[in-house]
């Protein structure tokens, strides 16, 4: 598709959007490349398998919590989100697992983050879930926000 993603990648990553590398099966030499552009879209390209932990690319005036990927999953999935860069302090960020019926199952997260970008990997044959669908909830400081995710078994 382009014969040299690095631009492509640096432009993606000054307007806050996300990347990661991973190898598919059976020896295919092609990586898989996904960036969150409202939805994701893939890119293939050859690489080895890496991740990014945080980014200094985040929003600078609002929370964002994306929507976990895969989704359905099996057993895990990825809950990303960043803290604003205008917030000079750390956040106590918590991400508790609730059933469909708002029971609480599990407290995920519970770690102060500075600003920046974070991706939490929820493996959900810790907990014996069955399957079904779960809600997660992100809480740091004031703002809240809640969305689905549907585990498959």
């Amino acid at each position: 598709m382009y014969q040299n993603l690095r631009p492509f990648r640096d432009t993606l990553l000054s307007r806050g959007y996300d990347y990661h590398w991973s190898e598919l099966p059976e020896g295919h030499s092609w990586g898989l490349w996904r960036a969150n552009i409202d939805f994701l879209l893939e890119y293939f390209f050859p690489s080895s398998g890496t991740s990014v932990e945080q980014s200094s690319f985040v929003n600078e005036k609002s929370f964002e919590v994306f929507q976990n990927y895969p989704n359905p999953f099996n057993p895990s999935t990825r809950i990303r989100f960043s803290i604003p860069n205008n917030i000079n302090e750390n956040q106590l960020v918590t991400i508790t697992l609730y059933d469909i019926l708002g029971r609480e199952l599990s407290t995920l997260l519970n770690e102060e983050k500075a600003p920046g970008y974070y991706e939490y990997l929820f493996n959900a044959e810790s907990l014996s879930l069955t399957s079904g669908v779960y809600l997660y909830k992100l809480q740091a400081g004031e703002f809240i926000s809640i969305k689905k995710m549907i585990l498959t078994k």
